[in-house]
């Protein structure tokens, strides 16, 4: 994605979780909102499809209603129930996606360089390369040393994130650098 800010200099010491830059989220905010919506309708949807199938469900007690209707109006709910869920999961989908827009530090330490500046675009390549577009930091050595095998995989496993969550990489394409 493309960076909007960079927010930290060179020789910066930065702490953990603290914001080091964003990428354009445009599409992201849209695909949320879009996520968002559709969830509500969803969820309307499924009220009133349950409200139905109560109100069925009493009336074929005093033969007010056949049972084939309340049985309809049972699968209605069910599967409206079910696109609820479908629902609620793209909108977590897209809430992370957005999300990752927001790039953080991993850990306390230093900036070192900054490879990329604001209107570049970030690389996966590059960044799953070592080459790093974001800021590179070095860590206090008391803290490297704990924190070195940790901060590996923590890497490797959001850059996987990334990777699987930008539509313009192909999966696959972002290698493990400790796996041959």
């Amino acid at each position: 994605g493309q960076i909007t800010a960079m927010l930290v200099q060179e020789g910066t010491v930065v702490k953990k979780g603290q914001l080091l830059a964003t990428l354009d989220d445009t599409r992201y905010a849209a695909a949320l909102a879009q996520a968002k919506a559709t969830m509500k309708a969803a969820r309307v949807t499924c009220a009133n499809d349950e409200a139905n199938y109560r109100r069925l469900n009493k009336l074929v007690t005093t033969h007010a209603a056949s049972i084939q209707a309340r049985d309809d109006a049972k699968a209605n709910f069910e599967a409206a129930h079910a696109t609820c869920e479908a629902a609620v999961a793209a909108v977590a989908l897209a809430q992370r996606q957005f999300d990752d827009t927001r790039l953080y530090a991993p850990s306390d330490g230093t900036v070192e360089n900054r490879i990329l500046q604001p209107g570049e675009s970030l690389d996966f390549g590059e960044f799953a390369g070592g080459k790093v577009g974001l800021p590179n930091y070095k860590q206090r050595p008391q803290e490297r040393l704990k924190r070195n095998a940790a901060q590996s995989a923590d890497a490797y496993s959001a850059i996987q994130r990334l990777a699987k969550n930008n539509p313009e990489t192909e999966q696959g394409n972002v290698q493990n650098p400790e796996k041959p």
